[in-house]
């Protein structure tokens, strides 16, 4: 079997009949050269800018070829001889060329007579080649005579068709109808919608009434509304003032768990008026009304009663109460437009995100511009570098710790926000971050600090430093689910300006100022000096220095992952997972907050419960705590959650309350901690002996949580007795 370029050509373009197709399949398994050639046919048509044969190609070339391109056609329509055609496809074999101009030639030949669409991009690129007259589509323009060589073979006369005139061609005008295209269904399907909806709207909202009140009616009516209400009059004939309006009653949100009722600026409002909730109610269910007249553009409709009736009676008006503290606020900042105001000034690739508009954070590549508001996220032990036009930049600091209850730090999130009066408006939501001025003679920067609805004016001169840490941590005590929110400002270098509402202060090196959400709106700032500066604003460090290499575990383990598609946040997640059944236990540590930053809280709540798994279980503990204390909606969360692991809703309950804990323990709470030490889950013998714990320190240090059964009874009985917890006791229940 003699396998011609030709032929080979029809196999790659699915020209053959399938028997003879097949044949030639294997032909070309069984060829090492043919499968070279036919690789090499498929690389060729797809190489850009392939340019001619140079000088030294064309003279090795046969006596006989003379660079044709009516060759080219006579090969593909089979009217050389056999001589002929062995000596192109040398010629084609040996140069990519030909090879290409043979092959894609071939492959045109084969959509025959089927419409090609082309598309749009495409059509205005090719008009824009043509310059001069061409460039007109619709217009005509006279052929230009052009030598031709005569063909090697000579073209019938019966052959369908007529050859256009030589002076004149229309040029055809090359367009992508979209009508004929796969959207034109789509917009009258959209279309259609659009105007079903319309005129749905127009009879939804036309003023359907049962009927027009007669002159009678009018007129009973306008009496009614004329008609004077008598007042009270005193002793001196003196009309008497109105009565006091009637206080509006004050519901509580009541709940299982109160759930905070957000106010503007992110202020919790606990309490609601009653006529506040029903006139959101009634906005909800108010139908708005469009006058017809209105609609046809005849003017403003009125009703008959409006026509005749004169003016009304006066009404009473109840002023509005006046504040006695009317201070100065900073406005709020905007929170709708989404432009660039910054950039990622790192330098290599991290763990520094940003969030979409779907609510899901992808990685931050370097250099690539942030947008206003959106949040800002480094997670624990990764920076994220902010540079501002302004020349200021701002350093987000992720931190990691095996002791999170005495570093309840972990991620950094900052929402940006833009404006005019200032460098930057910087929304602080938890972690800590530091701010650094311009470089030497350029001046001053001014930044607005906003957290939890107060706000603070910064100015920073040059190359001050400022560190800015915020956290909140659960009320302790059997009241409201509320949190207490903390900030600090710690001067690190430079003598930095300070105003919060009507207070002034300047900041120093090793000075700090204190704000929690406790003081209320008059407390007046706490400056007071820190002992030195703290190491993670001095050197702007993450981790410990014995936590260093799990992060660098933890971080390889990541970005292999994310070679592969580096703005997918699922990699570090899953690569938290795969570290908690391997490495050393600080490994794992690193990955359970890295797991509650992300908010897959469902591998760190069934490591509570799990006996084996010291270490993980007592950080899980730590780690759900941290969690609790960054929303109060995580309490909600953490419930179901442990419902969805087996828990009853009155164990989820009793594991929620012993997490936020007591301010101070009687006799009543500890017998009842006792009791908790005995029970069946191991998460809640966990927290109610941590609970013991604080509330007694005295008591001996025996009971292990995941114990054998009668090691702990015995434990519970010998703590009984060291605490004269007597089951005999007469003591009152504890509170509920």
């Amino acid at each position: 079997m003699r396998l011609t370029l030709r032929g080979l050509l029809a196999y790659l373009d699915d020209r053959l009949a399938p028997e003879s197709a097949a044949q030639v399949g294997d032909y070309i398994q069984d060829h090492d050269k043919i499968r070279q050639l036919t690789d090499r046919i498929k690389r060729v048509i797809r190489r850009r800018r392939l340019s001619t044969p140079d000088l030294a190609d064309r003279n090795e070339m046969p006596p006989l070829h003379q660079d044709d391109p009516n060759e080219v056609a006579a090969f593909l329509d089979g009217m050389m001889t056999s001589e002929q055609e062995a000596d192109f496809e040398e010629i084609c074999v040996d140069t990519d060329v030909y090879l290409a101009e043979v092959a894609a030639c071939h492959q045109i030949m084969t959509f025959g007579n089927d419409t090609l669409k082309v598309p749009p991009l495409a059509k205005q690129r090719m008009i824009g080649l043509v310059k001069g007259p061409e460039a007109q589509p619709m217009k005509i323009v006279p052929r230009e005579a052009r030598p031709s060589k005569p063909p090697l073979w000579e073209v019938s006369d019966s052959a369908p068709g007529h050859p256009d005139e030589e002076n004149q061609a229309l040029l055809e005008p090359i367009f992508h109808d979209l009508l004929a295209s796969r959207w034109s269904r789509a917009l009258l399907s959209v279309a259609a919608v659009l105007l079903v909806g319309f005129l749905g709207y127009i009879i939804w909202s036309m003023p359907w009434s049962k009927g027009t009140p007669n002159e009678a009616e009018l007129a009973i009516n306008l009496e009614k509304a004329n008609e004077v209400q008598p007042q009270p009059v005193g002793k001196a004939g003196e009309v008497a003032p109105p009565a006091a309006v009637a206080a509006v009653p004050v519901t509580r949100v009541q709940g299982v768990w109160p759930v905070a009722v957000v106010g503007q600026e992110g202020q919790p409002a606990w309490q609601a008026p009653v006529q506040t909730l029903t006139g959101l109610a009634g906005m909800l269910a108010a139908r708005p009304s469009l006058p017809l007249n209105v609609l046809l553009g005849l003017g403003n409709e009125t009703t008959p009663v409006e026509r005749i009736a004169p003016n009304k009676p006066n009404e009473s008006i109840t002023p509005l109460p006046v504040v006695a503290n009317n201070k100065a606020r900073i406005p709020a900042p905007e929170r709708t437009s989404r432009t660039t105001v910054a950039t990622n000034g790192a330098d290599t690739l991290g763990m520094f995100l940003q969030q979409n508009a779907t609510g899901d954070f992808r990685i931050m590549k370097p250099q690539t511009p942030l947008i206003t508001n959106e949040k800002l996220l480094a997670l624990p032990g990764y920076t994220g570098h902010v540079s501002f036009p302004s020349g200021m930049r701002m350093i987000l600091l992720g931190q990691f710790s095996p002791l999170l209850a005495a570093n309840p730090y972990a991620e950094a999130m900052v929402e940006l926000h833009p404006t005019e009066e200032a460098d930057a408006d910087i929304t602080l939501l938890t972690g800590r971050l530091v701010l650094l001025g311009r470089p030497a003679q350029q001046g001053n920067v001014t930044v607005r600090l906003r957290y939890f609805g107060e706000t603070w004016q910064i100015t920073l001169p040059m190359g001050a430093e400022l560190g800015v840490q915020a956290r909140s941590m659960v009320s302790v005590g059997d009241g409201p689910w509320l949190l207490e929110r903390h900030l600090e400002l710690i001067g690190s270098k430079g003598q930095i300006e300070v105003k919060h509402d009507d207070q002034t202060a300047t900041l120093l090196t090793r000075q700090r100022i204190q704000w929690n959400s406790k003081q209320g709106e008059n407390a007046k700032l706490i400056l007071n000096d820190v002992p030195e500066v703290p190491v993670w604003l001095a050197k702007y460090q993450t981790a410990p220095k014995e936590a260093v290499d799990s992060l660098v575990a933890l971080r390889s383990r990541t970005h292999i992952k994310l070679e592969r598609e580096a703005n997918d946040l699922k990699w570090f997640a899953l690569a938290c997972e795969e570290s908690l059944d391997s490495g050393k236990l600080i490994d794992r540590q690193a990955a359970l907050l890295g797991l509650a930053v992300m908010n897959r809280m469902q591998p760190v709540v069934a490591l509570q419960n799990d006996a084996g798994a010291n270490g993980r279980r007592k950080y899980s503990h730590e780690v759900v705590r941290f969690w609790l204390n960054q929303d109060a909606g995580n309490a909600l969360k953490l419930v179901e959650m442990l419902k969805e692991q087996g828990y009853t809703e009155a164990d989820a309950k009793l594991l929620l309350a012993l997490y936020r804990g007591v301010k101070q323990g009687d006799v009543g709470r500890l017998k009842s901690l006792l009791e908790y030490l005995a029970h069946d889950k191991v998460a809640i013998r966990e927290q109610a002996w941590q609970l013991l714990t604080q509330l007694a320190p005295e008591r001996p240090n025996i009971f292990d949580p995941a114990g054998a059964l009668d090691q702990r009874t015995k434990a519970i009985g010998i703590i009984t007795n060291k605490l004269n917890l007597k089951p005999a006791a007469a003591v009152a229940p504890p509170p509920k």
